[in-house]
């Protein structure tokens, strides 16, 4: 997908490593979200993050819907939002 553009993907988190901003002190995540075809790093944001933490823990199945971004030439998802099954 091209960058900048909104896309909706499912898949299982195969990893989640989280931190705290150092701004503003608050919790966001990675997240590896895999599927049949690869993976894909998710970013989330804190205002996000804080909505759907109960969500972001490893072999869940989740569908996220965020934007294309790149950072150092891969491709990645900026999460908007992450729903379960």
């Amino acid at each position: 997908s091209d960058v900048k553009s909104t896309v909706v993907i499912g898949g299982v988190i195969s990893t989640m490593k989280k931190f705290i901003t150092k701004t503003t002190a608050t919790e966001m995540s990675f997240l590896r979200l895999s599927d049949l075809s690869g993976s894909i790093e998710v970013v989330v944001f804190p205002k996000v993050y804080a909505i759907v933490k109960q969500y972001l823990v490893p072999d869940k199945v989740v569908i996220i819907k965020g934007r294309v971004d790149s950072r150092e030439d891969r491709l990645n998802i900026i999460a908007n939002d992450v729903f379960t099954l």
